[in-house]
């Protein structure tokens, strides 16, 4: 209840409220959102167990962010987990009359932890895709992405798209890969980085004191 509050949280509360306004003074979408998600983060209360399920990490620590970054932009839909990816539903579609009983296991149905997409003409096209471990579980997702995004640029070039490119996003517990799969004029190639936070902080530190 906000009655037993602490002052501490009050305080908290103002001065993240403060970084909130200093963004949207400066009309900087990416301050904008970094500001959200910083309030969000540090004001709703969060599981911290290194046994917790996939599930529940996703979104209790992961979905603000995911959201807050890729449904800001009204021409993109997206879908969490257990919503198989399109061009493995085309693939599974399209094989279905000619594959036996001994190979239709070959046929992978991929399930991403979370997809954006966009929709043109009624078909729907995937351009990015999370794939998300737990911090104590053994196995991980980054073999499984790198199918993903073969098979999603394959189904951009046979669509004829102009410079096709995909994204994919690999999340190991606290620790956050992004990898970018695109079409080159000789080869497909793929560069896997960390993403480094330490600028943003920074400019959000810098909005916040923005005008005092």
């Amino acid at each position: 209840l906000l009655d037993d509050e602490s002052t501490d949280e009050w305080v908290l509360k103002s001065a993240l409220i403060t970084y909130l306004q200093n963004a949207v003074n400066s009309k900087d979408k990416l301050m904008i959102i970094l500001a959200e998600i910083l309030y969000d983060m540090a004001t709703t209360p969060r599981p911290w167990d290194n046994n917790i399920s996939e599930d529940t990490h996703i979104h209790s620590h992961l979905a603000v962010i995911i959201t807050s970054i890729f449904s800001k932009d009204k021409r993109l839909g997206y879908k969490w987990a257990n919503t198989m990816l399109e061009a493995s539903r085309c693939r599974s579609t399209s094989t279905a009359d000619t594959v036996t009983k001994k190979t239709e296991n070959l046929v992978e149905q991929l399930f991403p932890d979370y997809t954006s997409f966009v929709c043109i003409q009624g078909r729907r096209f995937d351009l990015v895709v999370i794939e998300v471990k737990t911090p104590k579980q053994l196995n991980h997702d980054l073999e499984k992405l790198g199918r993903e995004l073969k098979i999603m640029l394959d189904m951009l070039v046979r669509a004829r798209v102009d410079n096709p490119i995909v994204c994919g996003i690999w999340i190991d517990g606290m620790m956050v890969i992004s990898g970018l799969w695109l079409l080159t004029p000789a080869r497909q190639q793929m560069s896997v980085k960390p993403i480094n936070y330490k600028s943003t902080t920074r400019r959000l530190r810098d909005v916040g004191t923005a005008g005092n």
